[in-house]
């Protein structure tokens, strides 16, 4: 359960870390020091990343690497960002977290009856998780993000949505890391080689 939460984090970030931990029942201390594996990891990592991307131009060119497609989305995406960004302002900020406080309140509302329905109508629904609230709370909360980037919502990101989504996420993995033991960790060092 703490490897699957461990390679949920390194496919796709602490989101699907915390996501792993609830589909796989992980609990907080074994949870705990994979997020601590996770840091130690990653930090020596981006370590090794920092060091090489100063030498990224000559490795491409020892390499032979084309690298005009990934250069020209580089300077798209800065020239959106530059031409859209602008400070929040405190009605940014309170709609930013009403959009996101609402649509998960909504998920949660949503998906108690719905995995329910799935749990007494589905015969197979335990095999795809489809009976579980937390999965629904995650597919409803998801679709609706993927919805509400076809509208005008879309423009919160401009105001820094993604940077405040990234503070909550902080706050969420620093409540479930409150509840683990953390000297638990040193009878078990054989997870850093792992």
């Amino acid at each position: 359960a703490g490897m699957a939460a461990l390679a949920g984090s390194w496919i796709g970030g602490g989101a699907n870390m915390v996501a792993m931990r609830e589909v796989f029942g992980t609990d907080a201390t074994t949870f705990g020091q994979f997020a601590v594996v996770d840091v130690a990891c990653a930090s020596l990592w981006m370590a090794i990343l920092l060091f090489l991307a100063n030498r990224a131009q000559q490795i491409d060119t020892r390499n032979g690497a084309d690298t005009r497609a990934i250069d020209e989305m580089k300077a798209r995406i800065s020239a959106y960002e530059a031409q859209n960004a602008r400070i929040p302002s405190m009605t940014d900020l309170m709609v930013i977290v009403g959009v996101a406080l609402g649509g998960v309140g909504l998920a949660h509302a949503i998906a108690a009856p719905l995995s329910g329905w799935f749990k007494a109508n589905v015969s197979w629904a335990s095999q795809f998780s489809l009976d579980s609230q937390f999965v629904w709370v995650i597919l409803l909360s998801t679709a609706m993000g993927l919805g509400l980037s076809f509208t005008r919502a879309r423009q919160l990101e401009a105001a820094g949505a993604s940077r405040l989504g990234t503070v909550f996420l902080y706050f969420l993995i620093a409540c479930i890391g409150m509840q683990m033991n953390l000297l638990s960790l040193l009878d078990r060092p054989w997870l850093f080689l792992l």
